[in-house]
């Protein structure tokens, strides 16, 4: 509270620091649950809405459209005159599809309440990737309890050192507690990072096995068909052409591998993404990569054996059989 009181001189004076690009305050802090109400019951002219459908509440302040470089799509920002801001709001790109048109002087309204659309913001996400961007009504919120500052990376420490000497000229120091908004946005990712780093020990792990296994079942097949080698050398067969023989016959074991494989991978790696609201779609291409992928690994493995067993003496592999 004794922050509010004096949030507009302190960020006006943080704004004078040549460390600080820009500084904004507003009451609730985007990134948090605190930051996220909801609404719901309202209608609008032309307008069929699902019935019980929650509407996201954004509370802002004036300079929130520069300091985060949100776009207006259409209308205008509240006006700096507080009595032109009753029962005006924007809505946000997601909200004014729904609403359909322009919806820019058109009213949303629920019992006797009756809210002015002013303005359309293109769609802004502060949420984690899971959820989507719900529709949004964004409205003016007296109180300034969060303070934004930009600054360089280069410059952050002097900006944080500067400003706590400036809450400290207000007695203010002992409240000023920060986050850093890339830390706040890579914590929503901590689950994923995890699931990568235990997906790529599993993956080396089994690309281990895979290579040992490739490795030992070339050795195997080699031995087992020396003679056949030899008898085809003998008969006038170029190294070559022996070589081409068994790398196509393993290409075909990677190929029938991939048939059935590579379903069982799609259909769990799309079951996982459907649990994020945005996500990228899995193509051709990420199965021919794989494909390809193995299919390098066996020909490099399978040829250093093929080479060895086709270069060596017929006479004594025949003798020795």
């Amino acid at each position: 509270m004794a922050f509010n009181q004096k949030a507009d001189i302190i960020c006006e004076e943080i704004k004078q620091l040549t460390c600080v690009k820009d500084a904004y305050v507003q009451f609730f802090p985007l990134q948090t649950l605190a930051g996220v109400s909801h609404s719901s019951g309202f209608t609008c002219e032309d307008a069929l809405f699902e019935e019980g459908l929650l509407f996201n509440l954004l509370y802002v302040n004036y300079g929130f459209t520069d300091f985060f470089g949100v776009p207006l799509l259409s209308g205008r920002f509240f006006s700096k005159e507080g009595s032109a801001n009753a029962n005006k709001i924007l809505v946000n790109e997601t909200l004014s599809k729904m609403i359909g048109n322009n919806p820019v002087g058109k009213e949303l309204i629920r019992g006797n309440q009756r809210l002015e659309i002013i303005g359309v913001m293109a769609n802004i996400n502060d949420q984690p990737l899971t959820r989507s961007i719900e529709p949004t009504i964004i409205t003016m919120r007296e109180g300034n309890f969060t303070l934004y500052i930009r600054s360089e990376d280069a410059k952050m420490g002097e900006a944080l050192r500067q400003t706590t000497q400036v809450f400290k000229s207000y007695g203010l120091s002992p409240h000023l507690k920060y986050q850093m908004m890339d830390d706040i946005f890579e914590a929503y990712s901590t689950s994923e990072r995890l699931i990568m780093l235990f997906i790529g020990v599993i993956s080396v792990v089994c690309l281990s096995i895979s290579l040992f296994g490739i490795f030992s079942l070339a050795l195997f097949v080699m031995a087992r068909r020396r003679r056949e080698v030899a008898i085809r050398r003998v008969f006038g067969a170029r190294v070559q052409e022996i070589v081409r023989v068994f790398l196509v016959e393993h290409l075909l074991f990677v190929l029938f591998s991939a048939v059935i494989a590579l379903p069982v991978a799609y259909r769990l790696m799309n079951q996982w993404l459907q649990l994020y609201a945005y996500r990228i779609a899995i193509g051709w291409l990420t199965a021919a990569l794989a494909i390809l992928a193995v299919g390098t690994v066996v020909m490099i493995t399978i040829l250093r054996q093929a080479i060895h067993a086709s270069i060596s003496n017929p006479a004594e592999v025949i003798m020795l059989e």
